[in-house]
C-alpha cells in the first residue's frame, strides 16, 4: 500500500470547493427526489450518475447499504461537490459490509461530502466506512467524511473514515474529520481501515484521533 500527503490547506479546500467534471450524454442526473429510486439496496441500477443537488437521507433511516459482499455493486458517481446528509446505518449480521454502499467493485466516485454520517456494525467480518464498507478494484477521489461517526465491534470488522476494507483500489485527495472506533479485533484508519498492498492512498488527510482499544493502537493527526 502506498500512502502520501499534501499540505493541510490544500486538502481542507476540498471541503468548500470542487471543480466541475465533464458531462456525458448517458449520465443520469440525481437529486433528492430520485436518488433512492436508482440507488437502493433492493434494486440498485448500475450506471453513470451525477448529483445535481444535495441529498437528504432522513426519509430512509436506517439506510440499507447498496451492494453486498456476495453481489458487489458497480457505478460511476460524480458528486459535483454536493452534500449527502442524514446517513445512518446500523447493521447486526456477520459478513455485512456497511456504509452508504456496502460493497463496490469496478466503480468510480468523485467529489462528495458526507455530512455527519453515522455508521455502526456489530457483526463479525463486516468492514465499515462512511462511503463504503468494502472497496474492490475501484477509485475514490475528493470525498469528505465531515464530522461523522464510524464504529465496529466485531471480529475483523475493519473501520475507516471513508472505507472499511480496500483492495486493488485508489483513494486520493480525500479527507476524514470524523471519529473512527473499533472495540473488537480489527484494523482502524482515518481513510481506510484496512488496505491491501495493491491499493494506493495518496494526498489524504485525517484530522482526528483513531482509537483501537483492543490492539492499543492510536493514530494522531499530523
Amino acid at each position: 500500500m502506498v500512502i502520501s500527503k499534501k499540505p493541510l490547506a490544500l486538502l481542507l479546500s476540498l471541503v468548500v470547493f470542487f471543480p466541475s467534471w465533464n458531462n456525458c450524454a448517458d449520465t443520469i442526473e440525481l437529486d433528492n427526489n430520485n436518488f433512492n429510486q436508482y440507488l437502493n439496496a433492493e434494486h440498485p441500477v448500475k450506471g453513470r450518475y451525477r448529483l445535481i443537488g444535495d441529498i437528504d437521507l432522513s426519509r430512509f433511516i436506517p439506510w440499507k447499504p447498496v451492494g453486498n459482499t456476495s453481489n458487489p455493486f458497480s457505478l460511476i458517481l460524480y458528486g459535483n461537490g454536493h452534500v449527502i446528509s442524514n446517513l445512518e446505518v446500523a447493521t447486526l449480521a456477520n459478513n455485512t459490509a456497511s456504509g452508504l454502499f456496502g460493497s463496490l467493485q469496478n466503480s468510480t466516485i468523485r467529489q462528495i461530502l458526507l455530512k455527519q454520517p453515522k455508521v455502526t456494525s456489530t457483526g463479525n467480518m463486516s468492514p465499515t466506512g462512511a462511503l463504503v464498507g468494502e472497496l474492490k478494484g475501484s477509485r475514490i477521489e475528493e470525498v469528505v467524511n465531515y464530522a461523522g461517526t464510524i464504529k465496529t465491534s466485531g471480529f475483523r470488522s475493519h473501520a475507516g473514515g471513508l472505507a472499511g476494507s480496500v483492495s486493488d483500489s485508489v483513494i486520493r485527495d480525500s479527507v476524514n474529520t470524523g471519529t473512527v472506533l473499533t472495540t473488537g479485533p480489527a484494523s482502524t484508519g482515518g481513510i481506510a481501515g484496512f488496505a491491501s498492498r495493491a491499493s494506493s492512498l495518496s494526498n489524504a488527510l485525517n484530522t482526528v484521533q483513531i482509537v483501537d482499544p483492543v490492539q492499543n493502537l492510536y493514530s494522531v493527526p499530523e
